[in-house]
């Protein structure tokens, strides 16, 4: 079976109004969620008529999937948590006076999503197992994403990646492609990310507070002890003139 990243793209080639939003909420332990909501009315066809009344009602029942489904518009919304490792790289520098945080996104998580589909379709009997292995969206491949992005632009296809940093975002960008920044969130056009190849990379300062208040701590016992220094020396000069 060829790998997810051709299938995602003949399903978006196939079908122009292949939408997919990808939340993803990183905290400053480099854990995090990462919430798909995904237009699927182009698998419709492939699927009984009360199929999707059948997903939302199990996705309202089931505490194996974070997932929710609007029936009426055939919309899937399915939530997992991440750690650090094959999709991203985070790393907090605890500096004077910011402590910076820096997210590298280099794979979106198709192939996680697309197993939890999967599973959900089997679970109301709507699919078999397939056991197929799958990957990730690989966002340097140059060779197939370049290609793929041209295909995606003249379809009109939107795929959006929305990253929330525990912090307010300082920059972000894939490349030469910006994410624009409002806050502590920044959202990317997916399709020009896979034009680019390039990983997302968000930076977010925020204050050190700790730091700052050790700093004031350390000053304050500086003064103090300069204070009673110069407070000794007075009582020993009007000691020594008193003799």
């Amino acid at each position: 079976m060829k790998q997810l990243i051709f299938v995602l793209l003949l399903v978006v080639a196939a079908f122009a109004s292949f939408d997919q939003t990808y939340v993803h909420q990183i905290s400053r332990s480099g854990a995090s969620t990462i919430e798909r909501t995904a237009d699927v009315s182009a698998f419709s066809s492939g699927l009984s008529e009360d199929a999707f009344d059948k997903m939302e009602d199990y996705c309202k029942n089931t505490i194996e999937i974070e997932c929710s489904v609007d029936s009426d518009n055939r919309i899937v919304t399915i939530e997992d948590s991440f750690e650090v490792g094959s999709y991203y790289s985070f790393s907090a520098d605890y500096g004077f006076p910011y402590t910076t945080y820096v997210l590298e996104i280099s794979r979106v998580p198709t192939d996680r999503y697309s197993k939890l589909m999967e599973s959900i379709l089997v679970a109301i009997g709507e699919a078999n197992e397939s056991g197929a292995l799958v990957s990730g969206m690989d966002l340097t491949n140059k060779e197939h994403n370049q290609a793929a992005a041209e295909a995606m632009k003249k379809l009109g296809v939107n795929l959006v990646y929305v990253v929330e940093m525990p912090t307010d975002v300082e920059s972000a960008a894939a490349g030469t492609v910006q994410g624009t920044i409002s806050g502590k969130t920044v959202t990317f056009d997916l399709v020009e990310v896979l034009a680019e190849s390039e990983p997302m990379v968000i930076v977010s300062k925020e204050f050190d507070y700790g730091y700052l208040l050790a700093a004031l701590g350390v000053i304050i016992l500086i003064l103090l002890a300069f204070m009673f220094v110069r407070t000794s020396k007075r009582v020993a000069k009007k000691t020594t003139k008193r003799k």
